[in-house]
């Protein structure tokens, strides 16, 4: 997503959480017990301290919000190895090789 510019309007749903200047991830809920974690992403510019710290409240708050409304599980893709070891750390189970898929059982 980095280097995109501005999102279109109507691109991110109203389910998500900003940390401005530091990190963003938004959650799609669907009509089955699996919600999709998307569009996460952080500012370079920020520090790893910052940025890890934003995108644990995210998470944390996503998660809440996933599972008052009924969900079991949040996937999510990355081939970033950051963002999928902090997933790992998060509770996420990690699976495949390439760009693996993020879950979480709720």
């Amino acid at each position: 997503m980095r280097g995109m510019g501005e999102f279109p309007e109507g691109w991110l749903p109203p389910t998500g959480y900003i940390v401005s200047n530091v990190a963003a991830m938004f959650w799609y809920p669907t009509n089955s017990k699996l919600a999709f974690i998307e569009c996460v992403i952080s500012n370079p510019n920020s520090t790893k301290s910052e940025r890890n710290h934003a995108l644990d409240l995210i998470t944390d708050a996503i998660i809440h919000d996933a599972t008052k409304a009924g969900f079991l599980y949040l996937q999510g893709l990355s081939a970033n190895s950051s963002l999928i070891g902090h997933a790992k750390a998060l509770g996420f189970k990690i699976i495949g090789p390439e760009c693996r898929v993020l879950l979480r059982r709720l």
